[in-house]
């Protein structure tokens, strides 16, 4: 059985591209593009993991974050951003975060990760 990862990419053309980077024998990706249209279509989409960028409209990915650990505790969530700084990246791994990857980055390093999260959110 599939991996589900839901994609929160407010870019479509890079979500596109990061959906590529998880393979489809492994994963089924769901992509969303704002934080509420992910609080919306999270239970329906039941993943095991969240690739959740920050830079979002409305609400930011800072702010989904501690809610998407409320609705399922232990959801390995990987942070992705472009505007990466020191302040940002311990501010979501204090949320809870598993990981935090700066923009661009390849599909060897995603897949890594996310490889890394669903195994960590299995022992938990």
């Amino acid at each position: 059985m599939n991996d589900r990862v839901l994609l929160v990419e407010d870019s479509p053309s890079q979500a596109v591209v990061y959906a590529a980077y998880l393979p489809e024998s492994e994963f089924r990706v769901d992509v969303v593009g704002s934080a509420e249209e992910a609080l919306e279509r999270f239970d329906a989409a039941d993943p095991h993991a969240v690739l959740l960028d920050l830079g979002l409209p409305g609400m930011q990915g800072l702010d989904l974050l501690p809610e998407l650990l409320r609705r399922r505790p232990g959801l390995p969530c990987i942070v992705i951003t472009d505007q990466a700084s020191t302040d940002t990246a311990v501010a979501a791994l204090k949320a809870g975060a598993f990981d935090f990857l700066t923009k661009p980055f390849g599909a060897s390093r995603l897949l890594v990760t996310m490889r890394n999260a669903l195994r960590q959110g299995e022992l938990a």
